[in-house]
């Protein structure tokens, strides 16, 4: 009985990982975890989401005929016992049944060999529940599981696409690859309603480099489109990964202007970590030292002191900003800079009449070190 419990503790505490919940209309993309596993005495998983198809409401709250043996049928099949895995909880969620999970563990490994060919079954009860069963046996080594798994990445039924990512997640490169165009329709939010589900398609994708150069685009779409703000990070961060600098600097510099503050901070830390091949972004992140999110503003003149010579034309504009932030920050750009910002000092001159006394202070010292001892503007006979 210890051996039973200790499966039912690993199948539902695995079920959490998947990222089901009820908030949610599609199971999550599941994410690793540092939290203990459930009590002994918890059976109950967060549940997965229905079926793309809309079941009705026999379907949600009572097992159906073909899926529940009557007392005349004897022992349950396989394959009732796969459909009766994953069952409602009656309250609108979803747990893991604690009998169907003891005999089918009680079948053994005939029975694990078996579940395979139940996830082509017409029954997407039955496939969820050989789907979440065999997630557990997954053997990234083995083609015929990846091909099986891969093959999920189109099922109709959302829960059965959800286990296949969380299979797909544990792949090798090279199979992700052959992959990765139906990876990449996955990020379209008409077919992937789940946004952790799409971010964490963005970050398969984002492991596989330069080999997933032809799902950049979609990526860049996700950035610009997607309704989520967490897909839309992990898009640009997968896209810094996987396309030329160039398609970057242009995803990134649109993303400064984005809603959300936390896509912003990744837009002007993926601009400071490319360094010089941002300078077309230049104008953005000096417009971004005003930005309402410190993090944000402080990425953005880090990226800008990388960026040299070519930050100063915007950074000259910044330092008559309006925002006092912005100002202090782009005088002290220019001040790091150092002589290469010169063409600076006439505007420098002006912001030692500051209101803000930070601004007159670091305007006198950016003069001083961009002019390395030699006579400022206003010192000149």
């Amino acid at each position: 009985m210890t051996r039973n419990r200790s499966l039912l503790l690993a199948i539902s505490f695995a079920f959490a990982l998947a990222g089901c919940n009820r908030s949610q209309p599609e199971v999550a993309a599941p994410q690793p975890s540092d939290q203990p596993p459930p009590a002994a005495d918890s059976t109950t998983a967060p549940e997965p989401a229905p079926s793309d198809e809309k079941p009705d409401a026999r379907d949600i709250n009572e097992p159906s005929a073909a899926t529940t043996p009557s007392a005349n049928e004897g022992p349950a099949t396989l394959r009732d016992l796969a459909a009766r895995l994953i069952e409602s909880d009656s309250l609108g969620g979803w747990r893991i049944s604690e009998s169907a999970a003891l005999e089918l563990e009680k079948l053994g490994p005939t029975a694990t060999d078996e579940l395979w060919a139940l996830l082509g079954d017409k029954s997407a009860e039955t496939r969820r529940g050989a789907a979440f069963y065999l997630l557990g046996q997954f053997n990234p080594n083995r083609p015929e599981q990846v091909e099986a798994f891969l093959a999920l990445l189109q099922d109709p039924d959302s829960l059965v696409r959800g286990i296949a990512l969380e299979a797909a997640q544990q792949m090798r490169e090279p199979d992700l690859a052959a992959s990765q165009a139906l990876l990449t329709q996955s990020l379209d939010p008409s077919l992937t309603a789940d946004p952790n589900r799409r971010a964490a398609i963005a970050r398969v994708l984002q492991r596989l480099k330069s080999k997933a150069a032809e799902s950049a685009p979609a990526l860049s779409n996700a950035v610009a489109n997607d309704p989520d703000a967490k897909v839309r990070g992990a898009a640009l961060v997968a896209l810094s990964n996987v396309a030329p600098a160039d398609e970057v600097v242009a995803t990134a510099q649109k993303a400064l202007a984005d809603s959300d503050p936390a896509v912003r901070l990744v837009a002007a830390a993926r601009l400071r970590q490319l360094g010089k091949p941002a300078a077309p972004a230049a104008a953005a992140l000096a417009k971004a030292l005003s930005d309402s999110d410190e993090r944000v503003r402080s990425a953005a003149a880090e990226a800008l002191v990388r960026l040299g010579a070519d930050a100063v034309p915007a950074l000259i504009d910044a330092v008559d900003a309006e925002s006092t932030a912005a100002r202090q920050l782009a005088v002290a750009c220019l001040s790091r800079i150092g002589p290469p910002a010169k063409d600076a000092l006439p505007s420098l001159e002006k912001r030692k009449q500051d209101p803000d006394e930070t601004v007159r202070k670091l305007a006198a010292v950016a003069i001083g070190k961009i002019t390395q001892g030699q006579p400022a503007p206003s010192d000149a006979r």
